[in-house]
């Protein structure tokens, strides 16, 4: 009966790691999911406030055309891995040992070492189904990751060309201000020598007494 016993606890141990690797790995996803939608968030704030400088496309702004191009790919390839990560994510369920009426009536009615064994069994099924599902979580996972990857480089391949637009855009931080020409010195004024000038006259700076006669 030893011998069943412990294929029980094997069985059981190995259960519950599996399950707790399924939790661990939602948990993962769960934030990178979160880093993947601030992300997201982000991106389009840089969209919409480089717009002014991007459009309108024209046929000369070869860089713009390459943002452009470039941001579109980024968010298709962000709101893949999103799709992905979600539904590595999303309700699931998860296998488990059910304690019913069944499980009473074999424990009443049959021997301990039966009972072992019952569950040693119930154990290994339960196990390879949840090693079924978290095969299947971890391709959904490990595609999800290439993608983000993937968009990880498309983003810094836009940054660059945006600060490169930011950098070469008249008006931009790195481009040379318009330089207002020197403001010559006034010239100073001549005086004109044929002016006709005031004219001077002899005036008495007191008058002279006057003696009269007695």
């Amino acid at each position: 009966m030893e011998r069943y016993k412990l294929l029980y606890e094997l069985s059981r141990k190995a259960l519950d790691e599996e399950l707790d690797r399924y939790k661990k790995l939602d948990e993962k996803a769960g934030r990178f999911l979160n880093i993947l939608s601030i992300s997201i968030v982000g991106y389009t704030a840089l969209i919409n406030a480089s717009s002014q400088r991007i459009f309108p496309l024209e046929a000369g702004k070869i860089s713009s055309w390459i943002f452009t191009g470039l941001a579109l790919l980024t968010f298709l390839a962000l709101f893949s891995s999103w799709i992905r990560l979600f539904n590595a994510i999303k309700l699931s369920k998860s296998p488990r040992i059910s304690i019913d009426q069944e499980v009473n009536s074999l424990i009443e009615t049959e021997e301990l070492i039966t009972v072992y064994y019952s569950l040693s069994l119930s154990c290994q099924e339960a196990l390879s189904a949840a090693r079924d599902i978290l095969k299947t979580k971890t391709t959904i996972l490990e595609s999800a990751y290439s993608e983000i990857r993937f968009s990880a480089y498309l983003l810094c391949a836009s940054l660059a060309v945006y600060f490169l637009i930011l950098f070469t855009t008249p008006g931009g931080p790195m481009t040379d201000t318009p330089k207002t020409p020197p403001v010559k010195p006034a010239e100073q004024a001549k005086p004109n020598p044929a002016a006709t000038r005031p004219k001077v006259v002899m005036v008495l700076d007191h008058v002279i007494p006057v003696q009269r006669k007695k």
